[in-house]
């Protein structure tokens, strides 16, 4: 005889539909995508120079609002810039596997 799964409770469900809604999200934010990017061209670069400090590549964190920003902090070591972003890129990364795991429960 063949097996009947349970339905699905609404909590479940509810559950799976804000983790697609997460996922999508995240798969279409144009920042995710430019972070890749950047990744990669940043760590071509170090290799070719290999230089500890370059103005090419700053990282700035600013405070504030649109009209009154200030900075806060900024990197220009290439290699320390581009470990930043790849621990970024895998934060996101494992939060969209987590939700893909969410989705298939």
């Amino acid at each position: 005889s063949p097996l009947i799964s349970p339905p699905k409770s609404k909590k479940n469900q509810k559950k799976k539909k804000y983790a697609s809604k997460k996922l999508y999200t995240i798969s279409r934010n144009p920042l995710y995508s430019m972070f890749r990017i950047l990744l990669y061209t940043i760590s071509r670069n170090i290799h070719a120079a290999n230089e500890f400090e370059n103005d090419a590549y700053i990282l700035s964190i600013e405070a504030g609002s649109q009209y009154n920003k200030k900075q806060i902090f900024a990197l220009q070591n290439p290699v320390v810039i581009g470990d930043v972003i790849s621990y970024m890129l895998g934060k996101i990364e494992a939060k969209s596997e987590e939700l893909k795991k969410q989705i298939e429960a």
